[in-house]
């Protein structure tokens, strides 16, 4: 069932998706040492390019924060666009395209876009947006190598996909119908589409691919505290990761999965610190495992926060770092992608 435009801002959970209740808490949280930050900060820099990065969605912010790559504990944001030119009400989900340019989607109706350096009060560069593109409730956004724009909608259940470059009232090039909300995208090394659904599957799609027509789907099984995936990642070797608001864990799914499979991996347990993983990143080539925690979304526990896990975590683990605090100014962090 879709769902109708007045649950904008408080979705419910019956799709899967993100419930937020009351004023943030806002925990100050204790600093856990990274795991040779250094690595993962050089290890993948590029010459000429802007810093390394952890580009975060920040719901009830307001705003798009970024971090060093190598942040830590309560520790300030290197970077923060807010303000009344930024247009940006509630931000919901991030991608990046091959310029560094950030993509969002935000205030339940449009995806902005912004210079890759700007900061402060910097209004977009351009935005998708109006009756043409038949985006009506946009949570999931991702931009292929190529430099297509992929959106993900709950109001029609549809994936939107818009020609590399485009700005404005534009209709979709093509589109993907399901049955139920559009909640999460996700592509791989190769530009295949993963799409996480309301009716609590992934489904993989080649590049180009019209219609409905999967290569496979992965169906949850029912678990204690029910099935709300919100969150997709694919790692380097082709596992895909799925956070589940509902059971507070994220599950490992072999690369050949299909149907109802039992992950090959699940990260869950008190040490975990997981509360509701809303949003997935793994950088690349190492597949370190970047979570955003929000504290009032959904079933929610723990605190809004960044959790780093190392490569192929497993079980009851603590993550390598932990990134949460008033300094931070995390509220309702809702995705995250790197800049690498």
């Amino acid at each position: 069932m879709l769902l109708p435009r007045f649950l904008h801002w408080r979705l419910f959970t019956a799709a899967g998706i993100l419930v937020l209740a009351g004023c943030r808490a806002g925990a100050a949280g204790s600093a856990i040492p990274p795991a040779q930050p250094e690595n993962r900060q050089a290890a993948h820099a590029r010459p000429g390019a802007l810093d390394p990065a952890i580009v975060v969605a920040n719901f009830s912010g307001s705003d798009i924060l970024e971090f060093a790559l190598d942040a830590h504990g309560n520790q300030a944001p290197r970077t923060v666009i807010s303000g009344k030119k930024t247009k940006i009400d509630h931000a919901d989900n991030v991608a990046l395209n091959k310029n560094d340019h950030i993509f969002a989607t935000i205030n339940g109706d449009e995806i902005a876009i912004y210079a890759a350096n700007a900061h402060g009060d910097a209004a977009p560069i351009g935005k998708i947006a109006g009756s043409n593109t038949q985006i009506t409730f946009p949570i999931g956004v991702a931009v292929d190598s190529n430099g297509f724009v992929y959106e993900g909608d709950c109001g029609t259940g549809k994936v939107n996909v818009f020609a590399p470059g485009t700005k404005g009232n534009v209709a979709p090039l093509r589109q993907i119908s399901f049955a139920s909300c559009v909640i999460e995208l996700a592509l791989d090394a190769t530009d295949h589409l993963y799409v996480a659904s309301g009716d609590n599957l992934i489904s993989e799609y080649s590049p180009g691919n019209q219609g409905n027509s999967p290569l496979r789907t992965i169906d949850e099984k029912e678990a204690t505290g029910g099935i709300f995936i919100r969150s997709i990642a694919v790692d380097s070797h082709g596992y895909i990761y799925a956070g589940n608001l509902g059971a507070h864990d994220i599950r490992v799914y072999a690369r050949s999965a299909s149907g109802y499979a039992d992950p090959v991996r699940t990260i869950h347990g008190s040490q975990t610190r997981l509360g509701a993983p809303t949003g997935l990143a793994l950088d690349k080539p190492s597949d370190n495992l970047y979570v955003t925690v929000c504290e009032h979304c959904s079933h929610g526990s723990g605190s809004d926060s960044i959790l780093i896990f190392k490569p192929r975590a497993d079980g009851n683990v603590k993550p390598t770092t932990v990134i949460a605090g008033a300094k931070t100014t995390l509220d309702a962090p809702t995705d995250l992608t790197l800049r690498q």
